[in-house]
């Protein structure tokens, strides 16, 4: 439950201490999806400059995905991450974690300005039947080709969209957001300037990231920021989970 809404972040940890402790949660917000992460960051790095070649440069949107198959970020339904669904699920058990009453939490899949276009997701779907792809996959993996050349024809019309972004000093982040007050779960793929939030721009690779607005912590919300997946982490965060259980039969 609690690895399955923040990985390996103790997220839900966090939120039970502050409400079992009488602190109001308001609002949550971050970046919750590695794949989604990975991609993002590899095609929109948020160091490049306008006018400048230093720092990490943005790759291909196909070679993005692909990287973040073998990086083993995707879960097991694999490119429904880049739908974001995923990242709705983990939003869903964290509202209902602060008491909302949520059913589903909304992404932007099949709106306008969506993160992919309508022809893309329909593409999306389609790979993800059957999808075993992963960490084991070699660079000889023909699905892991034929999910690269499916995806090139969208490398273009996403390039421009994270150059655009570029160009305004910012940068393309999945960002989920759990608001109390306004009973609001939604999650959205769009532009973050490092004035705004640095944390989340500066977020690269298999990086995820939560931050916990409560009564106690307006200004400064608490905020968690590591690794996301990996089978070390993921193993850890469950054996702890399991400790807990344990420790409350004593």
């Amino acid at each position: 439950y609690a690895v399955t809404a923040g990985g390996a972040l103790p997220s839900m940890v966090c939120i039970q201490d502050m409400l079992n402790t009488g602190d109001n949660v308001r609002r949550l917000e971050g970046m919750l999806s590695s794949t989604m992460d990975h991609v993002l960051s590899a095609i929109s790095p948020f160091n490049v400059g306008v006018d400048s070649q230093a720092g990490k440069q943005p790759i291909k949107f196909s070679e993005a995905v692909v990287a973040a198959i073998r990086g083993g970020c995707t879960e097991a339904i694999g490119l429904e991450d880049l739908l974001c669904r995923d990242i709705a699920r983990k939003l869903t058990i964290l509202a209902r974690s602060v008491r909302m009453q949520v059913a589903e939490t909304k992404t932007c899949e099949g709106e306008d300005g969506s993160f992919l276009s309508k022809e893309a997701q329909e593409v999306v779907l389609r790979l993800n039947k059957g999808f075993s792809c992963g960490s084991h996959c070699t660079q000889d993996c023909t699905k892991c080709a034929e999910i690269a050349a499916a995806l090139a024809p969208f490398d273009e019309e996403l390039a421009q969209r994270a150059a655009k972004a570029r160009a305004d000093g910012m940068c393309l982040r999945c960002v989920g957001v759990v608001d109390v007050e306004q009973d609001l779960a939604r999650v959205d793929v769009k532009e973050i300037s490092m004035a705004e939030d640095p944390n989340i721009c500066m977020c690269d690779g298999n990086t995820v990231l939560l931050k916990i607005k409560s009564d106690r912590s307006l200004s400064h919300p608490l905020t968690l920021l590591g690794p996301g997946t990996g089978a070390p982490l993921i193993a850890g965060a469950v054996f702890a989970d399991l400790l807990r259980i344990g420790q409350s039969f004593h």
